[in-house]
């Protein structure tokens, strides 16, 4: 995945990302850019377009994050367009 998809998931919702450190330590963030999802009185940040780091806003902390596109392990989109759809049976004892 290249730096301009992982950044459109982040301006369609709200993503888990895993991704590696400099130390080789694996983290997990769950973050966005998307505006709808940012509070009001949060600024943006501004990254060279040319840089291999993203930078997101973590919801769960409040707080900007950045990570390099190179330790990037996984980014699964939890909400917004293009989201994984989980079916969820009622529990009826149907089927």
């Amino acid at each position: 995945m290249n730096k301009q998809q992982i950044i459109k998931t982040l301006q369609s919702g709200i993503s888990e990302i895993t991704y590696t450190d400099s130390h080789s330590v694996e983290h997990s963030l769950i973050a966005t850019i998307a505006p709808q999802h940012l509070p009001d009185t949060i600024e943006t940040l501004d990254v060279l377009e040319n840089s291999h780091t993203i930078v997101a806003f973590n919801v769960n902390t409040e707080r900007w994050e950045s990570f390099s596109i190179h330790n990037l392990i996984d980014i699964e989109q939890l909400t917004g367009e293009g989201a994984a759809v989980k079916a969820v049976w009622p529990s009826h004892g149907w089927g």
